[in-house]
């Protein structure tokens, strides 16, 4: 059971202030903001970062395929008939969608490769000095 009272919610046992934890949430959500900024990060990131924590899911977590990333995105592809991920894309036109591989012109279902999940690709790496430069 979760009670609140005094700005103070116990949850299972524990104790936590409302305040202490609003302010916590708001310093993360800034150090958030200064990465984006700093590592030049694709805009959209950070408000898909705070949406996957609103809604309880990790924003690395896989995706059934079902449910397609945006359009022409790089993502990590998990399949039903392959051991493993591949980088590759999501396109679709008026006439539906595909996942290929990386920038192939082929998609994955012409190729016997069933789709069954995406992730969202972390951030590549980028040494001090290039982004500096």
């Amino acid at each position: 059971m979760i009670e609140v009272k005094d700005n103070k919610v116990n949850l299972a046992g524990s104790t936590y202030d409302l305040m202490q934890e609003f302010q916590a949430i708001v310093l993360c959500m800034k150090k958030l903001i200064e990465e984006d900024n700093r590592t030049g990060m694709e805009p959209g990131y950070f408000v898909q970062g705070l949406a996957s924590l609103a809604l309880g899911r990790d924003f690395y977590a896989w995706m059934s395929s079902d449910t397609p990333p945006e359009n022409n995105k790089h993502v990590l592809l998990s399949f039903e008939n392959f051991s493993f991920p591949l980088v590759g894309r999501y396109e679709e036109d008026s006439h539906g969608g595909a996942y290929y591989i990386g920038d192939d012109t082929r998609t994955c279902g012409s190729d016997g490769m069933i789709v069954n999940a995406w992730m969202n690709l972390p951030t590549p790496y980028r040494d001090e000095e290039e982004q500096d430069g």
